[in-house]
């Protein structure tokens, strides 16, 4: 178990440094015409990816040892930081990236 949750950590942080070094693997901007592009800010919710994933990757390390040292089961522990932590984090992350999009509303 103790791997699982160091792959998952190792996985987060590559795909945030990807991100950042490469902001055209965030999901839709490829597909945004250039008019699009020019009201995201492309730098901004690149660098917040990149902080944001790390930050997913180091709050499941912290609740994996966590969760050991109180001594709970490794089956709790397992659903805690392989899927709760992940989800709960990119569900806040997609609500508050939307700051990077300066698009009129219509």
């Amino acid at each position: 178990m103790n791997k699982i949750i160091w792959y998952q950590t190792v996985l987060l942080v590559v795909i945030g440094l990807l991100v950042k070094r490469f902001p055209i693997l965030m999901a839709g901007y490829n597909t945004m015409t250039a008019e699009q592009k020019k009201n995201v800010d492309a730098k901004g919710a690149a660098d917040y990816l990149c902080r944001a994933f790390c930050m997913i990757a180091l709050m499941g390390i912290i609740l994996f040892y966590g969760l050991q040292l109180i001594g709970m089961t490794e089956k709790v522990i397992t659903i805690l930081t392989s899927t709760v932590v992940p989800v709960i984090g990119i569900l806040i992350t997609l609500v508050k990236i939307q700051k990077f999009d300066h698009t009129p509303k219509a």
